[in-house]
């Protein structure tokens, strides 16, 4: 009462009135009166709106043009209704999210077949294209942390006629190499459940430590509301390595869980959004190992926009080990370092960390790293920033030095994220060195 009578917003009260009806199921809901009486000298207008609803409508049976090779009982944990549901647009668009965000067709379409519901039972009609069963990636690069490297994936798509997926992955680098194959079995009466089951090869060769790993493991994996997914897993691993001129060979069986949580604007070159990653694994010498242990990591970062295309980012990273048996016991894979492109910039990748009496790094119990870093934008794909890194890996709470290191940095957008290039500087060292840092994407 009282508001300036504008007939627009009338007309859109109606539109309005008539959508939320719809969202209900009631198709066929239309105003039987609708009029609007102006009184001139009293400066007021009355209103009067009749809404006959009609019948709800409910969901009918859901019919396939094209099942894209799947089973029906597979393409049933995409749909988001049940029959005889109310129906509703809103649950007929996110199947067709659900189908498209699946990355298993070419294209998607979920439409109403109104003109044939009979009894107020609408039936679905869904046409789906596949994406070609075989699949292969290939990519090349640069990294400071890796040196020059090419990559190939490999995915093929509903093996067996099951929707079961193989995953292959080949990473070819300076100073890192890695063969990984994936076996992936969904959950069909779930959509936000699978299992994978992985094995490979890695070769780590840097100028802290060499590290050669045989692994396979079993990961059931689920994802909750609002971002949050977990996954319990058992991990067993063969690792030889060599630090500090000690050679060594460790077995384990690591059993753990990992917890995740992500909210992003985008999925690659995001302007807001925010990360936790949190994994808690231990292995035990009664079961399969050559040490007992419990690890816990954790990863988090915030992107935060600022006016005049500005936007901060913030990281911290952390982890501490428990160890029933003496510290070299634990392999290198399982041993914290600091420095390098994602960690504290103006180190070398993994050389910081704690050393032996020659003065060799061979690795902390416990991990605590920090970045600030300011971006700005200008024209159109380039960027500038400013940043702050600190941390190390140590041994005792009561006993650490933190490192730091600061520069400025140049970015250039793309399609699949930031390429960045990082003129660091160490602080507080006697003879404070430059470092560059090359990287592709945001360091999350």
């Amino acid at each position: 009462m009282n508001d300036v009578l504008r007939q627009d917003l009338y007309e859109q009260g109606k539109a309005e009135l008539l959508q939320e009806a719809a969202a209900l199921g009631y198709l066929d809901a239309t105003f039987s009166v609708h009029s609007m009486e102006v009184h001139l000298q009293e400066r007021r207008a009355e209103i009067d709106l009749h809404l006959m609803t009609g019948k709800q409508f409910r969901f009918g049976e859901t019919h396939y043009l094209n099942r894209a090779g799947y089973s029906a009982r597979f393409l049933k944990r995409f749909i988001s209704y049940k029959q005889s549901d109310v129906f509703s647009y809103s649950r007929l668009g996110k199947t067709q999210v659900n189908l498209i965000d699946a990355d298993l067709f070419r294209s998607v379409l979920v439409r109403a077949m109104l003109p044939d519901a009979a009894n107020q039972q609408v039936p679905v009609e869904i046409e789906l294209l596949p994406l070609p069963r075989h699949r292969l990636r290939p990519g090349i690069g640069y990294g400071t942390d890796t040196g020059g490297r090419i990559s190939l994936d490999y995915r093929h798509l509903n093996l067996w006629g099951a929707a079961h997926e193989l995953v292959g992955k080949m990473l070819i680098a300076q100073w890192r190499q890695q063969l990984e194959t994936t076996y992936i079995v969904p959950d069909h009466r779930r959509l936000d459940s699978l299992t994978l089951l992985t094995v490979g090869t890695e070769r780590e060769d840097v100028d802290t430590y060499y590290r050669r790993e045989i692994f396979g493991e079993a990961e059931y994996r689920r994802s909750f509301s609002r971002g949050l997914s977990g996954s319990l897993f058992v991990r067993m691993t063969s690792e030889r390595s060599r630090i500090a001129d000690s050679n060594k060979r460790t077995l384990l069986v690591l059993q753990g869980l990992r917890l995740g949580w992500k909210k992003l604007d985008h999925p690659f070159t995001p302007e807001r959004g925010s990360k936790l990653q949190i994994e808690l694994q231990g292995a035990d010498e009664n079961w399969f190992s050559d040490t007992s242990l419990l690890q816990l990591s954790v990863d988090a970062a915030t992107l935060i926009p600022l006016p005049q295309r500005l936007s901060t980012f913030i990281r911290l990273r952390g982890g501490t080990t428990w160890h029933r048996h003496a510290f070299n016991t634990l392999p290198v894979s399982l041993r914290y370092f600091a420095g390098g492109d994602r960690s504290v910039r103006g180190f070398k990748f993994n050389s910081l960390g704690p050393v032996n009496d020659e003065g060799d790094a061979v690795g902390g119990k416990h991990l605590l790293v920090g970045s600030v870093e300011i971006e700005k934008k200008f024209l159109q794909k380039w960027g500038a920033a400013i940043f702050y890194d600190t941390g190390n890996a140590f041994d005792s709470f009561n006993d650490y030095q933190l490192k730091h290191g600061a520069g400025v940095g140049l970015r250039y957008f793309t399609r699949i994220g930031a390429i960045r290039l990082d003129l660091a500087r160490q602080l507080g060292e006697k003879d404070n060195r430059y470092r560059l840092h090359f990287s592709l994407g945001l360091a999350w």
